[in-house]
């Protein structure tokens, strides 16, 4: 993970946050996500896989991250089943 100005951050479970892709995902290739932190003023990115066996997630596709690990997420795309995630 790292802010826009890249310094390394350490690393934190974002599991249930929504966040942005801005790099495509698709089921041959990692993208990017970004997590918009303290509105707006901070912004986090990761690498991103997803389990998702539909289509591509595009940039500016909305998605929940599902697991962390070593500084990347698995995510899915968000949907109003997850307003019932732990996540704040």
């Amino acid at each position: 993970m790292q802010e826009d100005n890249g310094n390394g951050s350490d690393e934190v479970d974002w599991t249930g946050k929504i966040a942005v892709v801005s790099a495509p995902i698709t089921a041959s290739k990692a993208g990017e996500v970004t997590i918009s932190i303290d509105r707006g003023m901070k912004r986090r990115t990761l690498k991103a896989r997803s389990l998702h066996l539909g289509a591509p997630l595009e940039v500016g596709t909305a998605v929940v991250i599902t697991a962390t690990d070593g500084g990347s997420a698995t995510v899915e795309p968000w949907s109003v089943t997850h307003t019932h995630l732990p996540g704040g």
